[in-house]
């Protein structure tokens, strides 16, 4: 996944998640995986907001090498452009289970949307109480016009 953000405990504004906590090499860049629940209400996708759609967050774990390579900040918030950056040994800790890319068809990544959006609740669209009126970073927080937030 790029780096985005100021990042955590880092003069150069990297986040090396897990490994923060453990010291343990392995954990470099390993980050907790939210539950699916209402996760298509939940954007932006990935642990740093990198993905501003579902389905890219879907794609990046088809070819997460590719994906990395092609990744367009430009799709982000002006903020974060200058922020965005990619470690020389990011990939160094790619599952090798991920080194070859997944083949899936456009049906079938409808398909797995689909499944997703089935996660949704029915009552959880809208929401707007939920909503804060910060977040600790200080970018701002888009609402949704069309549930009248």
């Amino acid at each position: 996944m790029p780096q985005l953000g100021p990042g955590k405990n880092d003069d150069e504004g990297y986040d090396y998640g897990r490994q923060l906590e453990t010291g343990l090499e392995g954990d470099m860049y390993a980050f907790r995986t939210p539950p699916l629940h209402n996760v298509t209400l939940t954007g932006p996708w990935m642990h740093n907001g990198a993905y501003t759609s579902l389905e890219a967050a879907v794609r990046h774990h088809l070819d997460p090498v590719s994906a990395l390579a092609d990744y367009d900040a430009l799709e982000l918030d002006p903020i974060l452009w200058a922020t965005f950056k990619v470690p020389y040994d990011l990939l160094d800790t790619l599952d090798p289970l991920l080194d070859e890319p997944a083949e899936l068809s456009d049906e079938q990544v409808a398909d797995l949307m689909a499944f997703l959006a089935a996660l949704t609740a029915p009552g959880a669209a809208g929401g707007c109480e939920l909503v804060p009126d910060s977040v600790p970073s200080g970018l701002s927080i888009d609402t949704d016009p069309d549930a009248g937030c």
